[in-house]
């Protein structure tokens, strides 16, 4: 069998567009003319309507602002933040939207913050625990997380940014977080085929909203870690004050000190609880949230000075 040989290629090609040419007489004389020489060489900034320093117009670079990013291996690279909060770092706001969105992201923050205190984390300990057969409570899991404010009252996060942003912003928004979730779920399947491991596309995005929420909740935790001396003594002794009690949660406790050599951070504690909480009581937890976290935000019952002061200071 012959195989191809590009040389041959680049040798015919001169031969046949001169024939070409030689077939057609009046291709010359329809050719377009060459340029005339330029005479003026233009400085950079002239002909160019916009202030040198002017920021980047939204139709400019729309076409290539995007929160899908791949690393070396061709996985997608999973944001810290929540998609909302990336999409709108990514946008050009200007400062009054800007000032509107940041206030929507702080009410936000608190909001699931305060969750923490909700027994939330038993939620997501048992999604966990469920896997792609907690569809159910993975659709718990992220309503609670989307119904920013006492009972919702706020509306979704999502939908709050919506109304706060102008109009070429808002489509831009939701085009930047509606991809990164599709390539997120295109990103969850072809990782189990990887693992050859069959699972839906419903699967997918149980998955995928599982560990967002996961993700959301673990950093409202570490920005409310208040570490401290002997922190593990401390934890331990509120949820498991004899020998006999709790000796699971007892060795995890144990390990985690050995492990970080006495000093575990805010996420060594956030995946703590979450696989321990299910086995404590509602006045263990309570304890041990009191002992990780800053004191609780206060409600309106609270602000009378009937709460719990001095709870997280140091020993």
């Amino acid at each position: 069998m012959g195989c191809f040989r590009p040389a041959r290629l680049f040798l015919l090609t001169p031969l046949l567009v001169g024939a070409a040419l030689a077939a057609d007489p009046g291709a010359d004389e329809t050719s377009t003319p060459l340029p005339a020489p330029i005479t003026h060489e233009p400085e950079p900034w002239e002909a160019d309507p916009s202030p040198l320093l002017a920021g980047p117009r939204l139709e400019e670079d729309a076409a290539d602002r995007t929160l899908v990013k791949f690393d070396f291996g061709g996985g997608l690279r999973r944001l810290d933040l929540t998609p909302e909060e990336a999409a709108l770092d990514a946008l050009n706001l200007d400062a009054e939207t800007r000032a509107r969105v940041d206030a929507i992201v702080r009410e936000h923050r608190t909001f699931v913050e305060g969750l923490l205190r909700n027994d939330i984390l038993s939620t997501l300990s048992a999604a966990r625990k469920a896997g792609i057969k907690g569809g159910a409570l993975v659709e718990k899991l992220s309503s609670e997380l989307q119904a920013s404010g006492e009972g919702g009252s706020f509306g979704r996060f999502r939908d709050r940014i919506d109304g706060a942003l102008p109009d070429p912003e808002r489509r831009e928004f939701h085009r930047l977080v509606d991809e990164y979730l599709r390539a997120l779920v295109v990103d969850e399947m072809q990782q189990s085929q990887t693992r050859k491991e069959k699972i839906s596309l419903s699967d997918a995005r149980v998955r995928v909203t599982l560990a967002m929420a996961g993700n959301e909740l673990r950093r409202a935790f570490e920005r409310q870690f208040n570490s401290r001396p002997d922190q593990c003594a401390l934890v331990l002794a509120a949820v498991a004050p004899q020998e006999d009690q709790n000796p699971a949660v007892r060795k995890e406790i144990t390990d985690l000190k050995d492990r970080t050599k006495n000093n575990p951070g805010g996420r060594d504690w956030f995946e703590l609880v979450v696989r321990n909480a299910p086995s404590l009581s509602g006045e263990q937890k309570a304890s041990m949230l009191d002992l990780l976290l800053g004191l609780p935000p206060l409600t309106q019952a609270q602000t009378s000075g009937n709460h719990r002061e001095g709870l997280n200071e140091p020993k």
